[in-house]
């Protein structure tokens, strides 16, 4: 490490912009794979894009640290020996958090992001809401990028006692109220 690097072997920092687009983000890492002929890869931000590169990475044989995909998919159906997340996922969140809902409400209806990780979250949360005797008794997918939520939201019907929304992001803050009143 003196010399710099590791074990003598220079390091360096590329930096791409897979834009959050699957095919974009494929394209990115076919170009670091091929032609920059990286040794590992972290980052990817979106689900969606981590499970289009993944195959990449398997094909090259190069280690992906993932930077914050959450959908299951990744350590499950699409589990690769060459890919790895070193946090938690949704169905750790969604054991750790559930019962807290579950003592606010029993019945729920879950508003999501409409893409990869909003739907695989939303069936961990509704499978551990069901396991501690809730219900999920309706759910709303809201696409990216949707500016305003207010025409999907005001069709939300039925009878819940808690409104559940798995949001990151812009959709997160779009999704929050302006102002919240407490009765």
């Amino acid at each position: 490490m003196r010399r710099g690097g590791i074990n003598g072997r220079p390091v360096e920092l590329i930096v791409e912009d897979d834009q959050s687009i699957p095919e974009t983000g494929r394209w990115t890492a076919e170009k670091l794979a091929t032609i920059d002929k990286i040794d590992a890869h972290q980052g990817v931000f979106l689900s969606n894009v981590c499970l289009a590169c993944m195959g990449v990475w398997e094909g090259h044989r190069i280690v992906n640290m993932i930077g914050g995909c959450l959908d299951t998919r990744i350590t499950t159906t699409r589990c690769s020996r060459y890919s790895f997340r070193p946090f938690d996922y949704s169905p750790a969140q969604a054991v750790a958090f559930a019962p807290s809902l579950i003592k606010m409400a029993k019945r729920w209806h879950i508003v999501y992001t409409d893409y990869t990780w909003g739907q695989s979250t939303r069936d961990v949360y509704a499978n551990e809401i069901k396991w501690l005797g809730g219900a999920v008794v309706g759910s709303t997918g809201v696409p990216l990028g949707t500016a305003d939520m207010r025409p999907l939201l005001s069709q939300i019907g039925g009878r819940f006692e808690g409104l559940f929304g798995i949001f990151f992001g812009e959709e997160a803050v779009t999704f929050a109220p302006r102002r919240t009143i407490w009765a």
